[in-house]
């Protein structure tokens, strides 16, 4: 995971997640992750599972470990942008085709530290090598928001 430091409560992240391969079986997943540490963090991501040949945007909220909500959301294959921004103990999560056009998918609560670590990942479960295809990361503070 690549991270960036944030001392602020209220911050805005983006990334364009394009690939995340062509798996035949299991889970491959790209895309964002804000962390208190490794029992509390979201994850919002482009996934896909290869047998059921499906794609789509994957929040998971964990709270001390354990799963603590989350969603799944349709999508038809292309690439994504996904983007996500902190207001208090509320992230809101987006999601977008062009990087330009936003929707404003939903929002959950994450009773989070105010100071948090914002970057990119990318999970695989198969035995498969995976690579995943991530750009225009950036992080805007709450002074710029």
């Amino acid at each position: 995971m690549t991270s960036k430091g944030i001392s602020s409560s209220n911050f805005r992240s983006s990334i364009h997640a394009e690939k995340t391969g062509t798996i035949k079986s299991s889970y491959v997943a790209a895309g964002l992750l804000v962390s208190q540490d490794e029992q509390n963090f979201l994850r919002w991501t482009r996934s896909a599972v290869g047998e059921a040949k499906a794609t789509f945007a994957s929040a998971e909220l964990y709270e001390q470990g354990k799963l603590a909500g989350g969603f799944n959301l349709a999508w038809n294959g292309q690439p994504m942008w996904l983007r996500l921004e902190r207001r208090a103990d509320r992230v809101f999560l987006w999601i977008g085709d062009d990087g330009t056009q936003w929707r404003r998918h939903t929002s959950l609560r994450m009773p989070f530290l105010q100071d948090l670590k914002v970057g990119v990942f990318a999970l695989n479960s198969t035995k498969t090598e995976f690579s995943a295809t991530v750009s225009d990361f950036y992080l805007l503070g709450a002074a710029a928001i």
